[in-house]
């Protein structure tokens, strides 16, 4: 009577590990994205603007799938399920489920010419790196 009772426990055990071995996919985890350097959120960001220049000013919202090979390799490494583009910000949806966390690249709010790399996890906002964008003021009076 022992040996359905083991065959079930082995049957639990192994759906489980099968269970936590999907649910761990190749995107980097709230941590280890947290731990990365300042060199890399300056080309995490630099990539954000090449995306941000192709796609222009005119555009609403689009939304690319974390695997297009247009996007730059620093952004697919991430393995985003999805990226978001609008005409002055870029959003990567990295994992999914309850480890899953935002990427964002956009202007603050306040302050225009401040541009800002920051993160969204659990309710928590981190600005991870910012740089200053200035343009040039246009003459119309010629």
């Amino acid at each position: 009577m022992k040996f359905p009772v083991l065959k079930l426990s082995a049957k639990v055990v192994l759906f489980g590990m099968a269970v936590l071995l999907v649910s761990c996919g190749p995107s980097p985890s709230y941590r280890s994205f947290m731990r990365r350097s300042q060199e890399y959120y300056a080309s995490l960001a630099r990539a954000c603007e090449t995306i941000l220049a192709e796609n222009g000013t005119l555009i609403k919202q689009r939304k690319l799938s974390g695997t297009d090979q247009l996007l730059p390799p620093i952004i697919r490494d991430l393995h985003p399920a999805y990226v978001y583009v609008n005409s002055n910000s870029v959003g990567l949806r990295i994992g999914t489920g309850r480890g899953s966390y935002w990427v964002g690249w956009s202007q603050n709010f306040y302050d225009q010419s401040l541009w800002e790399l920051e993160t969204s996890a659990e309710g928590m906002r981190r600005v991870v790196a910012s740089r200053r964008k200035f343009s040039l003021p246009t003459n119309d009076n010629q």
